[in-house]
């Protein structure tokens, strides 16, 4: 019996190595751009690893055991900031996945916001005279 458990343990190293998939823990301290204060309770999903998410704790850092080494979509939401979305590259090198996101705050309706652009047609030409409303929507996506 044990020589059967050895066996199935080094046929499953076998198939492992030659899936190429290798998994890593994976951390993210995730913080206020402004004033750099880590944020407990936000929730950080990775695609990869079937879109499991996971709430930051008081002190703004969650990690995921089991991610795999390679590129991987992340993204990290919080109520009062701005959706953040990004791709990382995973190391096999544990101690270089380990991630700051900084997230930032959506204005509330007392600050105020400089917005600039300019109007143009459907081949890049700017239109003369024109004038345009800009209305406040905040927009919040969720996963």
């Amino acid at each position: 019996m044990k020589n059967v458990l050895i066996l199935t343990i080094a046929l499953f190293g076998v198939v492992s190595k030659s899936l190429g998939q290798e998994y890593v823990p994976v951390a993210f301290i995730v913080s206020d751009f402004t004033t750099n204060k880590n944020i407990s309770g936000a929730q950080v999903s990775i695609r990869q690893a079937g879109w499991a998410t996971k709430s930051t704790g008081s002190d703004g850092k969650v990690t995921f055991d089991n991610v795999p080494v390679g590129a991987i979509d992340f993204i990290v939401t919080k109520d009062g900031y701005q959706l953040y979305e990004q791709e990382q590259n995973i190391s096999s090198d544990v101690r270089s996945n380990t991630f700051r996101i900084p997230l930032t705050a959506i204005p509330t309706s007392k600050d105020k916001i400089l917005v600039t652009g300019e109007v143009t047609d459907k081949d890049g030409r700017d239109l003369e005279g024109v004038s345009s409303k800009l209305k406040q929507r905040i927009l919040s996506r969720r996963y």
